[in-house]
């Protein structure tokens, strides 16, 4: 701003930063390249605070989402304060930003008039809480896919938001979960999609990828089939990724308080590098032998120039390990920083891989000879006695109903170790019915 003199009165600023985002072939690129999203989605809360959080806990929560290689954060569901864009634009997320509109417990049905999708009451509410997102945060290079909002129906009202976004911002997609294959989304980007329906779409569809904006739910005691996703989503070019839900469980903090290996037997190991961008010769490798899990041999390796996308094969000695009785060699692979950037310290293990050694001793481990004599007696049951100790195995049964040392009984009951194929369901168990689907398992043990 200048006075009316000409001088200059004020001066701001803003980074801003360059990269293209765009559906092309019916992929999603960045920079002309087809990215795999591996993201997390985000709700704003804070252990001590609740919802109340600080550019404090919003840079550990980034912090930790670069140890373990989270690329991709989707703003569920609302828009986050305004210095959340200048830290993912500084330390490089790939951000779905979402407007603040969902209005689940309305229902979704057309036809019964109860989606506000569809009522023109509510078409400037939506269109405002679109166009306010839009129009502060256009110019954040890191958000790369605006979302018109959440579980909210479909219909008339996102239509007109769709088209607002389309006409005020041509580079960028959109997305909008419940438009599914409506024209109103770039992107196919289901909830909980099952891997067998993810590889179905995947053979029969090519207009538009297809980004699990909901996936792998991970709240409480849950999570699982990671790798059975990435194994279909690394299959099929139009299955870009996706994000778990959802990256934090809202818990109060108490007030008292794989590389793929080729042959092992040779010491050969494939290293490839999933970066779109970034050669691996940026980072440390070393490798480590552990016998029985003590450190056998540790080494450092020679730096590895693995362009991005591309794979190499190194040669590992391990001529070393000489197999001995009883004993199990691991090799554990580990990739690190060498200098600290974006939040991560030099140092850190941003990769890590083990493989059991086929390395194995055909002697015996033990000579049965030195170990004291053991006579038994079959009956009814079979009983083994040893110097100071007795076991007693139900025949039937295979359970050790008895147990004693220096003659004293250590089992309760004669109930000794049986196997175990249940536990306590948890709220989440009671939302797939597992209590009543998995009930055999119980009655196993």
């Amino acid at each position: 701003m200048k006075d009316a003199s000409g001088n200059i009165a004020e001066v701001t600023s803003v980074k801003i930063g360059f990269r293209t985002s765009e559906i092309k072939d019916g992929l999603f690129l960045i920079n002309g390249k087809r990215v795999l999203i591996k993201g997390v989605d985000l709700h704003e809360f804070n252990p001590n605070t609740g919802q109340v959080i600080n550019e404090k806990i919003t840079t550990l929560d980034m912090e930790r989402m670069k140890q373990l290689n989270i690329n991709a954060i989707r703003l569920s569901h609302y828009p986050e304060p305004e210095y959340f864009y200048d830290l993912a634009d500084k330390y490089g997320f790939y951000l779905i930003d979402e407007a603040n509109i969902e209005s689940h417990g309305m229902g979704y049905d057309r036809s019964k008039g109860k989606s506000l999708a569809n009522n023109l009451d509510w078409t400037k509410a939506h269109l405002f809480r679109t166009r306010n997102m839009v129009e502060r945060d256009k110019n954040h290079p890191s958000v790369v896919i605006w979302s018109l909002g959440n579980e909210a129906g479909n219909g008339y009202n996102f239509y007109q938001t769709y088209l607002l976004i389309k006409n005020r911002d041509k580079t960028r997609p959109v997305q909008y979960e419940q438009a599914r294959l409506e024209w109103n989304t770039d992107i196919f980007c289901p909830m909980y999609m099952k891997i067998p329906d993810i590889e179905k779409y995947a053979r029969n569809y090519n207009d538009r990828p297809l980004i699990l904006c909901e996936y792998e739910h991970a709240m409480g005691n849950s999570e699982g089939n990671l790798k059975d996703y990435w194994d279909a989503i690394e299959k099929y070019p139009n299955l870009q990724g996706g994000l778990i839900w959802d990256w934090v469980d809202q818990g109060l903090t108490d007030k008292n308080e794989k590389g793929e290996f080729y042959d092992l037997s040779t010491g050969k190991i494939s290293i490839s590098n999933k970066f779109r961008f970034t050669n691996l010769n940026k980072f440390a490798f070393s490798y480590k032998i552990t016998a029985n899990g003590n450190a056998f041999l540790s080494e450092d390796l020679p730096v590895l120039d693995i362009a991005p996308e591309q794979s190499k094969q190194i040669l590992i000695d391990i001529s070393k390990v000489q197999a001995e009785p009883g004993v199990e060699y691991f090799l554990t692979l580990y990739a690190k920083t060498t200098v600290a950037e974006n939040l991560l310290p030099a140092g850190w293990e941003i990769a890590s891989e083990q493989f059991k050694l086929p390395v194995e001793s055909d002697k015996k481990s033990f000579d049965i000879s030195k170990t004291g004599k053991v006579s038994y007696k079959e009956g009814a049951s079979l009983n083994i006695y040893g110097d100071k100790f007795s076991i007693e195995i139900n025949k039937k049964s295979g359970i050790i109903t008895s147990y004693k040392s220096k003659g004293k009984e250590l089992l309760l009951n004669g109930f000794g170790p049986r196997p175990a194929f249940w536990r306590a369901p948890t709220d989440n168990d009671y939302g797939w019915k597992m209590p009543r689907i998995c009930r055999l398992w119980k009655q196993a043990s």
